[in-house]
């Protein structure tokens, strides 16, 4: 099937941007994300207006049409600052992880059950720079594989995957019908699994109170937590500013095998969102209001 031209200029932009991105210093290239971010966020009104239009759903009268606007601002670029932190990965060492990240030594936890001959899974939403977490782990020495949907433009998915790999990271396709096999298998060999299970639920799912609502999301963090014994430890990571992140890390989170499956499914993702909710409310700007598909809508 010949490739359409959409996405061959998609390709080509994104190689460009990226040539010039990994060319720049540090917060020079923070500071070309920044243009684009200003330059594209008037040209992404259909996007900006259903952002706004979620943050209102969340916060009602709460929040001022200014608020509301800053919000969605900030997020936006934080997207973009997002965007170029990760192309920039194969430049990101461990002395760049400890420059950036205020307190790297709370990625200790991520090892404590290893010390014990166990594993754990790492739940993270998509919040401040949700890659910069994956990069920290692979420069502390810590193995990683993640859950990732391929996009529709192949060449376009294949680099960013090229991207997150360079980190030594096992990128998995979320669609694989082997999925539970391939994470048993590789958490078995001490690769922690990382899940982002703040997205809608494309069939089954669980309803959970989320962001002063009720969403509809995957058990995929608890499911791999039930099959394999190991504990889920809930993360976040926060930008402060334009170049600092500040990682969050709750207490573990263990499957109780006192309990049905379901029971226990339920039980572990309803904790973790409500976790994640909690500190989303309490920085709105940091959070990813563009999914195609908004947590809170009914099916």
């Amino acid at each position: 099937m010949t490739e359409p031209l959409k996405y061959k200029m998609e390709y080509g932009i994104l190689r460009g941007v990226a040539a010039l991105v990994c060319a720049l210093p540090y917060r020079a290239a923070l500071l070309f994300g920044w243009l684009l971010a200003r330059i594209s966020y008037p040209l992404a009104k259909k996007k900006i207006v259903t952002a706004e239009q979620r943050v209102r759903q969340v916060f009602g009268d709460t929040k001022s049409d200014r608020e509301v606007k800053r919000i969605v601002w900030i997020a936006w670029r934080n997207l973009a600052f997002s965007a170029v932190e990760m192309i920039r990965t194969p430049r990101h060492d461990l002395n760049w992880v400890k420059r950036v990240t205020i307190n790297y030594q709370a990625f200790d936890k991520l090892v404590e059950p290893a010390r014990k001959g166990g594993n754990v899974i790492l739940c993270l939403p998509h919040m401040g720079s949700w890659d910069v977490g994956g990069v920290s782990c692979a420069r502390f020495g810590i193995p990683f594989m993640a859950i990732v949907k391929n996009q529709k433009n192949k060449r376009t998915s294949e680099y960013l995957n090229r991207m997150r790999s360079y980190t030594g990271q096992t990128v998995l396709d979320r669609d694989d019908p082997k999925l539970m096999r391939t994470v048993l298998k590789g958490m078995s060999e001490g690769k922690v699994l990382v899940v982002l299970p703040d997205i809608r639920a494309r069939n089954g799912g669980i309803r959970v109170p989320f962001l002063n609502g009720t969403a509809v999301v995957n058990t995929g963090a608890a499911m791999f937590a039930r099959h394999s014994g190991y504990p889920i430890l809930p993360g976040i990571t926060l930008r402060e500013g334009w170049r600092q992140h500040r990682w969050l890390t709750f207490d573990y989170v263990y499957p109780d095998a006192s309990l049905s499956k379901e029971e226990d499914v339920e039980r572990m993702t309803k904790h973790i969102m409500g976790l994640f909710s909690e500190v989303i409310l309490q920085h709105p700007e940091q959070y990813f209001w563009f999914n195609k598909k908004w947590l809170l809508e009914e099916e």
